[in-house]
């Protein structure tokens, strides 16, 4: 008896797929994705990223207290947290300011003072924490019509405060 065995094909066959299937599935990925990613993006304006990387600052406060010829000179103590504030240049003193003293890289070390003026012109608050490190300090009214900034370094416990940061313009 004799037996006739008739040969299949190799596409019939399931190793030369199962070999074949993991480059082809590769291939088709990466040809999707360079696809996908070499057109324009659809959902973006065309020049999103440009204006999105650009700050610009109001400087009319600053201005303003330039005008107004206002500065401040401020006595920090760093462990009761206490600040002290005599400002020039007032001609109607107002009877509160807000004094900001902000953290340059962390905002929850941030902090806000109500500064209450007293009979003799001096502005006095606190904080309820310890005032660690390097600050700036932002001094404005409610309004935020003026301001005038400082920078306080860690190891002093008084600073000057004008309209551009402490340094004066000539």
């Amino acid at each position: 008896m004799s037996m006739t065995q008739t040969a299949r094909p190799w596409y019939r066959h399931v190793w030369p797929w199962a070999l074949m299937a993991p480059p082809l599935a590769s291939v088709v990925f990466w040809v999707v994705i360079i696809t996908t990613m070499a057109g324009p993006p659809d959902l973006v304006v065309e020049d999103y990223a440009k204006v999105a990387l650009t700050y610009t600052e109001d400087a009319t406060a600053r201005e303003a207290a330039e005008r107004l010829q206002l500065s401040a000179n401020a006595q920090v103590d760093r462990d009761t947290g206490r600040v002290s504030l005599r400002v020039d240049g007032f001609e109607h003193a107002p009877a509160t300011l807000r004094l900001a003293l902000v953290h340059a890289t962390r905002a929850s070390g941030d902090q806000t003072i109500e500064l209450k003026r007293n009979s003799a012109g001096i502005y006095h608050g606190s904080t309820r924490a310890r005032i660690v490190g390097d600050r700036e300090l932002r001094l404005a009214p409610a309004d935020g019509a003026w301001i005038v900034t400082g920078q306080l370094d860690a190891d002093h416990a008084s600073v000057r405060l004008a309209p551009h940061g402490g340094v004066d313009s000539a």
